[in-house]
């Protein structure tokens, strides 16, 4: 019976030493935690009163002051060369392409004999008359043939000029598509000169959009908070061309892509607030007023919005605070 005993002591003194092991392993997870309720951060921004302006932006393409394609307006033939380079720089009236002449060197090489022995039998017969008063009647036969001479050589000389097709204004060679052997007609380019000196804006539309000679338009330049202004210098049809008042390296070349700001709208003294701030849902449109202490719907009516900003018709006062992003 003793034994029995013990061995229940035994038992119990086992069991209340595992469990006091086990009370010295395992330990709270969340001791030492504690927590403090942060205060929510409320953005905002002020209803301010500015000039709100609302710009449309316009793709346009930088443009030469002037460019012309010539032709051989006068005679047709073959092209014979080109007296210039492509990008050469040439002046107005100088000769850029010259079509072949064929017989026309020959034709002017014997008349011109024809003409210079009729000058010189004019010359003798005239100098005859004055000295002795003779042969009179040989002194003009031989003035019409010296002039009818004369005209036949002008005549082709001019023909030989007509070949020599020149340059109508001064610039750089920017076209040269004729090739020697090519049949050249009235309709057939030999040359384009662009007048580079002066970069223009060309911007195309359906719809002129109001826009009027004289009126600046604003053009952004990348990378720069500059603007340049345009003044609308002529317009044809749909086509609006603009001067501006200085080029910028990144529209000075022709052909570049110009971003153009025009302005469609502007309100003088608007009350303007952030567009991201602005509720709208069941038929309201409302924003939350800061206090500084609390947060209140105010119910508002608005009016342009652009650029992430509106205009608010009434329902705010300049200077109170609005809640920035209420549903973030």
């Amino acid at each position: 019976m003793r034994k029995k005993y013990s061995k229940i002591i035994i038992m119990v003194a086992v069991a209340v030493l595992i469990l006091v092991g086990c009370e010295q392993v395992s330990s709270d997870p969340f001791a030492g935690f504690s927590y403090v309720k942060e205060e929510a951060f409320i953005e905002t921004h002020k209803v301010e009163k500015k000039d709100f302006m609302v710009y449309e932006t316009l793709f346009g393409n930088s443009i030469p002051k002037e460019k012309i394609m010539h032709y051989s307006e006068e005679i047709t033939g073959y092209f014979k060369e080109y007296t210039v380079g492509l990008l050469d720089m040439v002046n107005e009236g100088d000769v850029v392409a010259v079509l072949d002449s064929g017989v026309l060197d020959i034709e002017i090489r014997d008349q011109n004999i024809k003409y210079e022995k009729a000058k010189l039998r004019y010359e003798k017969a005239r100098l005859t008359y004055e000295t002795t008063g003779q042969n009179e009647f040989d002194m003009l036969s031989s003035k019409l043939d010296f002039e009818y001479e004369e005209y036949k050589y002008n005549t082709l000389l001019e023909q030989q000029e007509a070949l020599e097709v020149r340059a109508q204004l001064s610039g750089k060679i920017t076209k040269m598509p004729a090739d020697p052997g090519d049949y050249i007609s009235t309709t057939t380019p030999l040359f384009e000169v662009t007048d580079e000196s002066e970069i223009l804006i060309k911007y195309d539309s359906k719809d002129s959009k109001g826009i009027s000679l004289g009126d600046t338009l604003e053009i952004d330049v990348r990378n720069s908070d500059e603007a340049i202004l345009a003044e609308v210098i002529e317009i044809n049809g749909t086509e609006i061309i603009m001067k501006p008042d200085r080029v910028d390296e990144s529209f000075e070349r022709t052909g570049t892509l110009v971003y153009l700001q025009l302005l469609t709208d502007m309100r003088t003294g608007a009350l303007v607030i952030q567009e991201n701030s602005i509720i709208s849902e069941a038929g309201r449109t409302y924003v939350y007023v800061y206090d500084g202490n609390l947060l209140s719907e105010r119910d508002i009516k608005t009016g342009l919005t652009h650029a992430g900003f509106t205009e608010v018709l009434f329902g705010l006062e300049e200077g109170e605070d609005v809640l920035t992003n209420p549903g973030r």
